[in-house]
């Protein structure tokens, strides 16, 4: 028990602490002064008010406000122009004001809407006012747009326009005729290093519909900081793929099985309160739901965003309290036989353990220990900024989002509650406790203490790095003595009180803007009460019990007795293997299945009927005729850049060309207006200097080798000429014919733009062809951008209406829910089957771990693709050193490709115990052949189906892997990805059997039946699309068919399903090809994909002797 002289000397260094905190924080912090006088129900009433003068948006009645604030420019100024004084002046000055109220006042399906701004202060500081593209209004010259400007501009913002002078202008001209014009203006004062303050107004028609202030920030220096950010970004990625792969994977669930069998395992109390936190950290997104508001989209319904948002939040809470259970359960029951000493964790707060002195101290010091932490916090920000040249960026106090909570005082308690418990049971006692006990097993107990230790402090320290400091390892430096002290604390006094530590700690660090808040008083008083929850527990407990109790030698770890289960003894399955209720002979089945086939071909209604020819250029060609193209047009590149190419395929509009005017129309603009499948060939030059880094070109091709898009990235600094609208207009006029052989002269110009850069000055032009498509606003654009006197970029696209993608959005917003419940959901539900049933097994020690261990390694040849990827690295940016770029992407896939094949082998070592005595007696050339005949007839029946719907967008061939580096070598890789579909296809056929009760004849079985093949099978076959009845109506014929072939067919004939599993994969590559492999992306596609078919279909024959009983195979 802690004595009374360390209670006094520790109320001495935490006394001593609060003066440091106090003496130094602001110059540790160097908090912001911003005077926030208006609040946010005065900004909505105001925003309100103003918007009664526009008549589109008078009738508006929904509202929403968020507190913005310009970092950027904060970045900008503290890291290159005198810091964070020179930041502060800038808000002094108020010329441009970096923290700003938004309000939207907009209404469901309404295209009007507008954004006011404000000042901290009030100060009206602009607006947006959203008007419908095609919104009949009269149109007026240049001239009179800045005049309209001129003259209105300060009924909605409050700085002085003579102080500003025009930079850029640009004009569109909409499709009913009306103009729009835009304008940019730079404020005079240039004593901010590069940057400027700007303003941008817009005038819609005859009537001013912007007005926004902003500041313009070198590129440069956003790449620049860009850099510094991914080494922060790279350091917690890591450290958190390391936290999983070491706390949960390493440590945590081998340690969930051994006590489990050992006796140790307690998991009833640490799931309450798994599930309470998880609930409380999951109440944080509602409470503060009302800001989410800013970002709906008002062309889908108010319900669907409101579901759309809840569902992500239940989500999101389901997987911490997955993540929480699974730390608290192993944590504390390491903790329990780790550290005899202690007091068992979920009695500490027992009403005759709690009102203990021995507790009560304990609590104490919990609270004394935090103003010692926050004084070294403070101490090292001081040391390391003023001495060291650590930077983190200042902060206001006052964060009005915070309080614009519905109860601002909940959100810091419960974040609090969420860092405090799970933290230090994840990063403390999980690794704390392993350390301890591996160290007793080898007899180097210190040994194992100071490893554990140190892991635990850098991964803790480093999962923080991503926080916008510098250099990237500050975070980790000051986060070390913490997460140590943290550690001793947790060793010497228990993991309960770590905890309070740790959250008193973050209440007082999360719950400031409350306190440097005028009013708020029953927020403070809230804030202040659940501060002290848990001293309160103590002294309600010692009040309950009257007396002060001693802890009981029972309470302690020590005294803990195992509950060792004994296992059961295995029943011998008395079940009687069953045949196919339908006896097939295999003449008939291999009869049948040859029909079948032929059938797929002649009644398949295959959407990929859009004319297009197999691949003619591969990759290396591809980037040939790009570096070939490069040097004919000037464009000068160093050595350095790399090429990188990549077949892609789908572009915008397509849809709304398909749908609205057929496949003819589609196929007329296919190859200009749209594009099929092309290569994207992208010159980068990952490590060179800043400049040569900014620039890169990305080249389209199509499959027959012709140039078909430009996108020329160009340094905005880089030095060119400053041409007239004139003399752009006749280089672009010049690019029309020469790259889409287009007359210019017989199309309609609908907007040109100027974009002055430091050294040139950049345009763009927009053309509209005369042909005008049967659609009101849908116009054939062709875009050309001129960088001083050079062309950059050059595209061609369909200009979709704004009230088409409105409804195409509205209508798709259902069907996109329903698609993630019910596609993802059925997945989710099997890989829960599946972890439930293995862990089940494993726990029990009837696992096979051969069996899982050969499939884990079929499992990791999914490496063998990683290696062989080329768009892995081929679409990084360049803003990021390409080492950091690599590490994390590496990392990350290659940590997901392990933990999908430990899925995979835990997956197939679940299927043979459930499988055991269960798999019918099926000969092997039986369920090749039955496997077969299934495949043709799904796949029959899934052309059948579509045959009887319209198709409501285009589907290209499928551009199989020619842009890997070795394509056949990827195409023969099929191991991984079929491998898990036969694993979920054969517990999806058991579970069919089981609920079924053995497919008995009965209304209710069928029933049953019926509804999960349509959950587990039906929906993954078919896309919900907007025609919601005719999606479901192709999933329930789908799954009355597949449930028929399951029940008469397949039953408990387990063996039938990876061949089945097989011939569908085969079917459906032939038919994703056009007429049967009509479309090759590579020489020999067709050729590689039956050898990988077959290849695989031979080693699975000998795999599966490690999933059925030996007896269920017989090679007949």
């Amino acid at each position: 028990m802690i004595s009374n002289k360390n209670l006094f000397l520790a109320s001495v260094l935490a006394i001593i602490s609060t003066i440091v905190i106090f003496a130094f924080w602001d110059r540790s912090f160097s908090s912001l002064n911003v005077n926030v006088e208006m609040n946010r129900n005065t900004a909505l009433k105001e925003a309100v008010s103003i918007s009664k003068t526009f008549p589109s948006i008078k009738d508006n009645t929904s509202k929403a406000a968020i507190y913005n604030f310009d970092s950027e420019l904060r970045d900008y100024i503290e890291l290159k122009q005198g810091g964070k004084d020179e930041f502060q002046d800038i808000i002094d000055q108020n010329i441009y004001s970096p923290f700003y109220w938004s309000v939207r006042i907009f209404e469901e399906n309404k295209i009007p809407e507008a954004t006011f701004w404000f000042k901290p202060n009030g100060d009206r500081y602009g607006f947006s006012l959203k008007i419908p593209e095609d919104e009949e209004d009269d149109s007026i010259l240049e001239d009179e747009a800045l005049s309209l400007i001129k003259n209105e501009i300060n009924s909605f913002w409050s700085g002085d326009f003579n102080q500003y002078s025009l930079l850029e202008n640009s004009f569109v001209k909409q499709s009913n005729g009306r103009v729009d014009h835009s304008f940019i203006f730079e404020h005079a004062k240039k004593d901010i290093g590069d940057a400027r303050f700007r303003l941008r107004a817009e005038v819609v028609g005859s009537q001013l519909s912007k007005v926004e202030q902003f500041t313009f920030i070198p590129e440069d220096f956003i790449r620049e900081f860009t850099n510094i950010r991914s080494s922060n970004d790279a350091i917690a990625i890591v450290s958190q793929l390391l936290m999983f792969a070491v706390y949960i994977l390493a440590i945590g669930i081998p340690a969930m099985i051994l006590l489990y069998r050992k006796g140790w395992l307690e998991y009833k109390k640490s799931l309450m309160v798994a599930g309470f936190i998880a609930l409380t950290s999951t109440l944080v997104s509602l409470n503060s739901f009302p800001l989410q508001f800013f970002f709906y989209d008002t062309a889908t319904g108010m319900s669907q965003f409101i579901l759309q948002q809840i569902l992500g939040i239940i989500a999101g809470g389901l997987l911490n309290f997955i993540l929480f259970a699974i730390s608290f359960v192993v944590a504390e029951s390491l903790t329990r036989k780790a550290l005899p000493q202690h007091i068992q964790l979920w009695k500490t707060w027992d009403k005759n353990i709690a009102s203990s002195k021995f507790v009560l101290k304990n609590t104490i010091m919990s609270y004394l220990i935090v103003p010692c932490f926050l004084a070294f916090v403070i101490l090292f920000y001081f040391i390391s900024q003023r001495y060291l040249g650590f930077w983190s960026p200042s902060e206001a106090l006052v964060d009005p989002n915070y309080l614009a909570a519905i109860f601002p005082w909940y959100t810091g308690l419960a974040i609090s509650l969420q860092a405090g418990f799970w933290e230090e049971m994840l990063f403390r006692a999980l690794p704390l406790a392993a350390g301890i006990l591996i160290g007793n097993r080898y007899k180097r107990p210190t040994t194992g203490i100071v490893l554990a230790m140190v892991i635990q402090s850098l991964i803790f320290g480093a999962g923080h790095a991503n926080y916008p400091s510098t250099p990237s390892y500050a975070r980790v430096v000051e986060l070390i003595l913490p997460s140590i002290m943290f550690g001793f604390v947790y060793l010497k006094m228990g993991v309960i009180f770590a905890a309070i530590t740790h959250y008193v700690y973050d209440v007082v660090l999360f719950s400031l803007p409350i306190f440097f808040s005028s009013g708020y008083v029953l927020d403070k008083f809230m804030v202040i009460i659940g501060a002290f929850i848990p001293l309160g527990v103590v002294l309600v407990q010692r009040y309950r019990s009257s007396k002060w109790n001693e802890v009981k030698e029972s309470s302690l770890n020590k005294n803990y007795q195992p509950q060792i289960i004994e296992p059961k003894k295995k029943e011998i399955s008395k079940e009687i293997i069953q045949e196919p209720a339908m006896i097939l002979n295999k003449s008939f089945l291999s009869i049948g299945t040859a029909i079948f086939i032929i059938a797929v071909f002649i009644f398949q209604n295959s959407r990929i009927d859009i004319p297009i020819d197999s691949v003619e250029v591969n990759r290396v060609e591809a980037i040939d005729i790009a570096e070939k193209y490069i040097k004919n047009n000037n464009i000068i590149l160093d050595d350095d850049y790399e090429a990188y190419a990549t077949l892609i395929s789908g572009y915008t509009s397509q849809n709304f060309i398909w749908e609205e005017f057929g496949k003819e129309k589609f196929n007329e603009l296919l190859g200009s207006y749209i594009l099929g499948p092309r290569w994207s060939v992208r010159f980068v030059n990952y490590d060179g200097d800043l400049e040569s880094k900014n620039e890169e070109v990305n080249i389209s091709i199509d499959l027959k080798g012709d140039v078909k898009r430009l996108d020329h990235k160009i340094p905005e600094n880089r030095q060119g000429i400053s041409l007239k609208k004139e003399e752009a207009r006749m280089i672009a006029d010049k690019a029309i014919m020469e790259e889409f052989n287009l007359d210019a002269s017989l199309l309609n110009i609908v907007s040109e733009k100027n974009e002055q850069r430091p050294e040139r000055l950049d345009w763009i032009f927009i053309y509209e062809d005369k042909e005008k498509l049967k659609y009101e606003g849908a116009q054939l654009r062709s875009e050309i951008h001129i960088a001083g006197d050079k062309v950059k970029q050059f595209t061609q696209y369909v200009f979709v209406p704004e009230d088409w993608q409105r409804m195409n959005r509205e209508r798709s917003g259902l069907s996109n829910i329903l698609n993630t419940i019910l596609s993802a959901g059925s997945g989710l539900l099997l890989v829960v089957i599946f972890l439930f049933n293995g862990f089940r097994i494993l726990f029990k020690n009837n696992f096979s771990y051969k069996t899982a261990l050969i499939f884990t390694l079929l499992g990791l040849l999914g490496f063998v693709n990683l290696f062989n990827d080329t768009a892995l690295i081929a679409n990084l940016p360049t803003d990021q050193p390409i080492g950091n770029l690599k590490l994390i992407t590496y990392f990350t896939v290659g940590f997901v490709l392990i933990v999908t094949s430990l899925f995979l082998g835990l997956s197939y070592a679940t299927l043979k115990n459930l499988l055991n005595n269960v798999s019918a007696k099926i000969s092997l050339s039986k369920s090749i052949i039955s496997g077969l005949f299934v495949a043709s007839l799904v796949v029959l029946f899934k052309v059948l189906i579509n045959s009887l719907f319209v198709d409501i967008s285009p589907t290209f061939p499928s551009l199989g892997l020619s842009g890997f580096i070795y394509p056949p070598l990827a195409t023969l890789n099929v191991f991984p990805g079929l491998l898990s579909t036969i694993a979920f296809n054969i517990l999806g056929a058991k579970i069919l059997y089981d609920y079924t009760n053995r497919y008995e004849n009965s209304i209710k079985y069928n029933l049953i039946g019926f509804i999960l093949t349509m959950l587990i099978i039906g929906f993954g076959n078919f896309t919900i699309t907007y025609h919601l009845l005719f999606s479901i109506i192709k999933v329930v014929i789908y799954s009355v068919g597949v449930f028929m072939l399951y029940k008469y067919i397949i039953r408990n004939n387990f063996s039938i399903i990876p061949f089945y599993t097989v011939g569908v994969y085969y079917l459906n590559k032939g038919l994703s090809k056009g007429s049967f492999f009509g479309f090759n992306s590579y020489n020999g596609e067709s050729i590689f994909i039956l050898m990988a078919v077959v290849i695989f279909g031979f080693v699975f024959i000998y795999l599966m002797n490690f999933i059925f009983d030996n007896k269920i195979i017989q090679k007949k």
